[in-house]
């Protein structure tokens, strides 16, 4: 059984804490991946699991709060990892948290700003990305699209796409 698995398991559950215990386990997959383990090397998806039990913690405030933090944390440390990346899932789940787990105000405006920089650095908007981003924040969709409302991302600037390899359209040759 993988690590994937177990995080998945409890990203699924309907447990109080359930993003801590997620959260848990990737630490300890990174700890054993540093420690010489290979068999142990944390993925894209190890964080995106995380980052999805953040998104659906719904109890307590205090739970809320601490999800959220968890969120923040796991983004970061996904950013400075050294053997994977953000991908377009990583940050349309991003969106999806924050949305779930923040009052709709001007810091998470600025967050939401903020993060989809990054995404368009990194080349990884898709329509999940858009459609996280809109409900995250429609001020900062609308900054960037208007009133449009279905962006097509074949549309976008190059360096803002050129990263995603997950597709809805697998049946779409590249060019």
């Amino acid at each position: 059984i993988s690590y994937n698995t177990v995080i998945n398991a409890w990203a699924k559950s309907r447990e109080p804490g359930k993003a801590n215990k997620c959260y848990e386990m990737l630490c300890r997959i990174n700890d054993r991946f540093k420690g010489g383990n290979r068999q142990f090397k944390p993925s894209s998806t190890s964080y995106n699991i995380v980052m999805n039990a953040c998104a659906f913690t719904s109890r307590s405030n205090d739970e809320r709060t601490n999800a959220l933090k968890i969120l923040l944390t796991v983004m970061e440390e996904f950013n400075n990892s050294a053997h994977c990346r953000p991908n377009s899932i990583s940050y349309a789940t991003f969106f999806k948290a924050f949305a779930n787990l923040t009052p709709n105000n001007e810091k998470r405006v600025l967050a939401v700003r903020e993060m989809f920089r990054r995404c368009c650095n990194a080349g990884q908007v898709d329509s999940r990305v858009l459609n996280s981003l809109r409900r995250a924040s429609s001020i900062v969709y609308a900054e960037e699209f208007g009133d449009v409302a279905m962006v097509d991302p074949e549309k976008l600037p190059f360096d803002w796409i050129c990263n995603v390899r997950e597709t809805r359209r697998p049946w779409r040759k590249s060019k």
